[in-house]
């Protein structure tokens, strides 16, 4: 499967992330969903990934533990992009 490539700005500093063109797309979702921008979505996720993981990773988990089948986000989700 096919990887896509977008760079932007997280904490101040230009970063390209790849990822499976599924999950920028259920990240666009959520982002509007929750009625912000996609860098604002993936810049809170990053500032709670775990110590160690990367960025890309700390996406995807996102999407797979905070998504249900039907797209919704999962209370936890929920407090993530609240904090």
């Amino acid at each position: 499967m096919p990887y896509e490539q977008r760079s932007l700005r997280l904490d101040g500093q230009r970063r390209c992330l790849r990822l499976e063109p599924e999950f920028w797309s259920m990240l666009e979702r959520i982002a509007r969903q929750e009625q912000q921008a996609l860098p604002w979505l993936i810049d809170r996720i990053d500032r709670h990934r775990q110590t160690g993981q990367g960025t890309g990773s700390a996406l995807c988990c996102f999407v797979i533990r905070y998504v249900d089948p039907n797209g919704n986000l999962r209370d936890y989700g929920k407090r993530v992009l609240s904090a």
